[in-house]
């Protein structure tokens, strides 16, 4: 896309049009996947696209993919939408900020490298998760993939912003079967740069994953204490997520909304927004309306003391934004979304965490989230998989089990908190550490 073009057309706008905005989003991405030895999939794709919002006493949009399209097409385009629109909620275009974080920027040798080195890696990690045991029959997958984005914001009040943000994905899955029975395991990194991916530690990762399912039992139903690995309740946090949005809120869609000041979770549980937080995966200076990135505190000692906004959602609220505007794609329209959130860490090992629960289970993953949760009411109802937990070490695997309750009661009944909190695979934007749970419902034989 010529952005100055765009420039150039925010700063001469059509009659009827009182300020306007434009966002673009560009994507490089490059995948490459292993079956059997073989190169089953590979994928390079490079895109971009732009949409334009226009003021004409109501907001209207527009959007492009074409290169050469014409701004002034896009600006007449959005000034005929926004004679249509019904919605009486008023959208505002930000004039910008006078200090920003320093944006973060991709590492260089991500975007250095080259077709050949990313083969290399993964072709390094085949061999490798091949022979970290000799029980292995084969590979499900062996994936490695890169992305890099970019996004930029420009209007006619005198925004000008861009900001970059880059990953590298590792991945393989090694399936084994012992007694007639088939199981198959996994290990990943997700990680700013193809240095740091360690084919040695994913693959043994990927092994010891493997090889911890068989003989897995299945256990009485009943309601049990329990810990959730980082990666159960981080996938709890994620689906749950837009409970905390002031959007969902307004619209009736929350049970949070008018709970600001109350009681909703343990003492244990702190809850933050952080988009410039230095260890997650991506980083952000500023929101999808120009807004400076901030760090908010959302929950503080299991009180509620913020919902997530964006500028139509504070100026309902008659309240400050907490720069969480987001956009599902660059063709939608702005909403709320969160952005590094996650549950702040506690002192404790995954081991000492065991220790306190004594007796229980361990929940190492759930699946099926999307399905059996209502992020309005908060229930949850998915299939895991762990271990029990007997004199506060593992025992037997587990499986065919259904965990299930209602998130808000799940947070009040966190006891403490581990100290593995980790930005990873299932949501880059949202985590939690492993956390002791004085009592789920475990639904087994």
């Amino acid at each position: 896309m010529n952005i100055e073009k765009y420039r150039e057309a925010m700063a001469r706008l059509p009659k009827g049009v009182r300020s306007a905005e434009i966002y673009f989003g560009g994507s490089r991405s490059f995948t490459a996947a292993l079956r059997a030895g073989e190169l089953e999939r590979y994928a390079v794709s490079e895109k971009g696209a732009l949409s334009l919002r226009a003021d004409c006493g109501k907001i209207g949009y527009s959007y492009t993919e074409d290169p050469g399209d014409d701004p002034y097409r896009l600006l007449e385009q959005a000034k005929n939408n926004a004679a249509i629109i019904d919605d009486p909620d008023e959208q505002v275009i930000f004039p910008g900020a006078k200090e920003y974080p320093a944006p973060p920027d991709v590492d260089p040798s991500l975007s250095a490298a080259t077709a050949k080195e990313k083969l290399d890696i993964l072709y390094a990690l085949e061999k490798a998760a091949l022979e970290a045991d000799g029980r292995i029959d084969r590979l499900g997958w062996c994936q490695l993939a890169t992305g890099e984005s970019e996004t930029k914001i420009v209007n006619s009040l005198g925004l000008d912003l861009s900001q970059r943000s880059g990953y590298a994905l590792a991945y393989v899955s090694p399936v084994a079967t012992i007694n007639g029975v088939t199981k198959e395991g996994a290990g990943y990194r997700i990680v700013p740069t193809l240095g740091e991916i360690d084919v040695a530690a994913i693959a043994q990762e990927a092994a010891e994953d493997l090889f911890s399912q068989f003989g897995a039992i299945t256990p009485a139903s009943g309601v049990y204490g329990a810990v959730f690995r980082k990666e159960a309740i981080s996938a709890l946090l994620s689906v749950f997520a837009d409970m905390f949005s002031a959007e969902e809120a307004q619209k009736g869609r929350s049970l949070l909304a008018g709970k600001e000041g109350e009681v909703i979770a343990s003492p244990v549980i702190d809850i933050i927004d952080d988009p410039m937080m230095e260890s997650a995966l991506i980083r952000r200076s500023f929101d999808d309306e120009g807004v400076p990135a901030q760090r908010t505190g959302v929950v503080e000692q299991g009180v509620l003391k913020t919902l997530l906004h964006n500028l139509k959602t504070a100026k309902i609220a008659e309240c400050e934004t907490t720069g969480n505007a987001g956009k599902a794609s660059v063709a939608a329209s702005v909403g709320v979304a969160p952005c590094n959130f996650h549950i702040v860490p506690g002192e404790n090992t995954l081991e000492e965490l065991l220790k306190k629960l004594r007796n229980g289970v361990l929940i190492v993953e759930v699946t099926g989230l999307h399905a059996g949760c209502n992020p309005v009411s908060g229930a949850f109802s998915a299939m895991a998989r762990g271990f029990m937990i007997k004199d506060g070490k593992r025992a037997e695997p587990i499986e065919q089990i259904t965990v299930s309750g209602n998130f808000l009661d799940l947070l009040k009944n966190v006891t403490a908190l581990g100290n593995d909190l980790k930005f990873d695979l299932g949501s880059m934007n949202v985590a939690a550490p492993s956390a002791l749970v004085s009592a789920v419902t475990v639904a087994g034989k």
